[in-house]
């Protein structure tokens, strides 16, 4: 196990990550960014576009401080077009579910007073009409209904099963 600071690059980007198993960590992203499935955007992008990936421990650190020696790095390269980091923070990617609630509020607060335009309610409106819901049925019994539904419920509790 290595535990450190990863640098992974695609073309002329960079992007800047820690792992207590650097190894491990650098063959997962090559792994999601090659079935198209990378929570990154930015990154799946621009892997899309040239397809190509190298990645490389750039620092040791123990596993106390490897998101602060994170930190520093994504801090000294923020702003630049190229880096692929989403957030700005080391502890807290972007799309993790558990933001902290500094940053809850100030999306809250970002949000205030915005409404969809008349034009924007009728496009949404117009794009869900017509749309029906997949009905399946249930291996068990003859029941069908909503996939949704069913799978969520009904299958794992059907009496038949």
């Amino acid at each position: 196990m290595n535990c450190g600071i990863y640098q992974i690059c695609i073309g002329d980007y960079v992007y800047f990550g820690s792992s207590n198993n650097v190894d491990k960590r650098l063959r997962q992203h090559k792994q999601t960014l090659r079935d198209n499935k990378h929570k990154n955007p930015k990154m799946q992008s621009v892997y899309n576009k040239h397809k190509c990936f190298e990645g490389f421990m750039v620092e040791e650190c123990n596993e106390d401080n490897r998101f602060d020696v994170e930190q520093i790095y994504i801090d000294t390269h923020w702003g630049l077009p190229e880096l692929m980091n989403v957030s700005k923070d080391s502890r807290v990617p972007v799309w993790d579910e558990g933001l902290p609630d500094y940053m809850k509020e100030s999306i809250r607060q970002a949000m205030i007073g915005k409404y969809h335009t008349e034009e924007s309610k009728r496009k949404m409106s117009n794009a869900k009409k017509g749309k029906k819901k997949p009905v399946i049925q249930c291996p068990h019994c003859p029941m069908k209904g909503a996939a949704h539904v069913l799978k969520r419920y009904h299958f794992d509790n059907c009496k038949h099963k």
